[in-house]
C-alpha cells in the first residue's frame, strides 16, 4: 500500500528529527535527499490524519505525531513556521 511504501521510502528523516523532504533523486537511486519545506509537513499531516479516520491504523497517529513534533521542534522558531532558508537565504518563489 502507499503509506508502507512512503514510510520505507526514507522521505521521511530520522537524521532531521523526523521531517519530511520534498522527494526523491531519481538520478541518485530513489534517495531521499530534497529540500524540507513547511508544506511537506502539512501534506503528510493531512494524509496520516486522513488515513487514520478511514481505517483506524494506530501507527498513522504515531507517526503524525512525529513529523508533528519535529516540524514545531525545527521549523516554527517562536512557535512561528518558518522554511529553513528564512529570513534571508530565501528566493522569491521560496519564501512564505
Amino acid at each position: 500500500d502507499s503509506w508502507r511504501w512512503f514510510a520505507s521510502s526514507g522521505m521521511i528523516r530520522e537524521d532531521l528529527g523526523g521531517l519530511v523532504v520534498d522527494g526523491l533523486d531519481h538520478w541518485d537511486h530513489c534517495v531521499a535527499n530534497g529540500t524540507v519545506w513547511t508544506y511537506n509537513q502539512g501534506v503528510i499531516l493531512e494524509g496520516l490524519a486522513r488515513g487514520h479516520k478511514a481505517i483506524g491504523d494506530p501507527s498513522a497517529v504515531r507517526a503524525a505525531a512525529q513529523v508533528a513534533n519535529a516540524t514545531m521542534a525545527l521549523l516554527a522558531p517562536g512557535g512561528v513556521l518558518r522554511e529553513v532558508c528564512e529570513p534571508d537565504e530565501c528566493d522569491h518563489n521560496q519564501k512564505q
